[in-house]
């Protein structure tokens, strides 16, 4: 599809699509870099995962706060961010599978971009996507 075929809607929710992931790629970065529990699959239900995640955000935040005014050799948690240290907890394990998703998380992105184009949008928005900048 070229890009003068392209909508603005579609343009923007691409712009959303994309943004959301970076933030939670890098989010989820940061927490199995520091929890080994995200290193692998959880086994447990749901609701104890989500129990798990908001219990090491809480963590990050609360160990991050106290270290702030520590010298960088005081520190213990964030030691390696602080001297440009990769921490390898990801690895590049390339493609995965196809490409597909469900008719479902079709739906459930169609009516995200619907909100954002309506009463969920921003007054910044549309000079954003027309002008290329996410």
């Amino acid at each position: 599809m070229s890009n003068a075929l392209l909508t603005n809607a579609l343009v923007h929710k691409w712009h959303l699509l994309s943004r959301a992931r970076r933030v939670i790629e890098s989010a989820f970065g940061i927490l199995s870099g520091r929890w080994r529990i995200f290193r692998g699959p959880i086994n447990a239900s749901v609701s104890t995962t989500i129990k798990i995640t908001q219990a090491t955000i809480y963590l990050h935040n609360f160990i991050m706060r106290h270290e702030l005014n520590m010298a960088i050799s005081e520190r213990r948690y964030s030691l390696a961010d602080c001297l440009g240290e990769d921490s390898g907890a990801l690895i590049d394990i390339g493609r995965t599978g196809s490409n597909t998703f469900s008719r479902n998380a079709s739906n459930i992105r169609d009516d995200f971009a619907e909100y954002f184009e309506g009463i969920g949008a921003v007054h910044w928005q549309w000079e954003k996507v027309l002008q290329n900048e996410f």
